[in-house]
């Protein structure tokens, strides 16, 4: 695919996550695409393998906010076509109330059929905690 293609491919990646649209958003990946998060901490797992766990984890998270946008995407294609650079800064609100708002680098490299097959996602972990630990004790009670 071409990087055009996948910038545009990350632009949808974005709009369906707000919308929280699991299903149309794992599409965009690869069977065994992989997710990692250097930075995750006790909060996320550090890696994510294979569209059903992706899924999982994704719906668990977004289930938590009543609504999730991603403000100041900037996307960029690096020296290749299956590269390609995200920037964003995501703006939750809780179920519970509280809010959630962070920013968030990303590289996403692509198979030839234009899904997304790896992605490493930087971002303040101590934030997504935060409000993922409320969110979660409040869910529980």
């Amino acid at each position: 695919m071409s990087a055009e293609s996948n910038v545009a491919t990350l632009r949808r990646y974005f709009e369906l996550l707000g919308r929280k649209d699991i299903d149309g958003w794992l599409e965009l990946w690869a069977d065994d695409g992989v997710q990692f998060v250097p930075y995750a901490g006790e909060a996320l797992p550090s890696e994510i393998r294979g569209k059903a766990e992706l899924g999982r984890l994704y719906r668990e998270i977004l289930d938590s906010y009543a609504n999730m946008r991603y403000t100041g995407v900037e996307i960029h294609a690096v020296h290749d076509a299956e590269r390609v650079f995200a920037r964003w800064h995501p703006v939750g609100v809780l179920k519970t109330g509280g809010e959630y708002e962070n920013d968030s680098v990303g590289l996403f490299d692509f198979d030839d059929e234009g899904r997304i097959v790896r992605y490493t996602e930087w971002f303040n972990p101590l934030g997504f905690a935060e409000s993922f630990e409320v969110s979660q004790t409040e869910v529980t009670r």
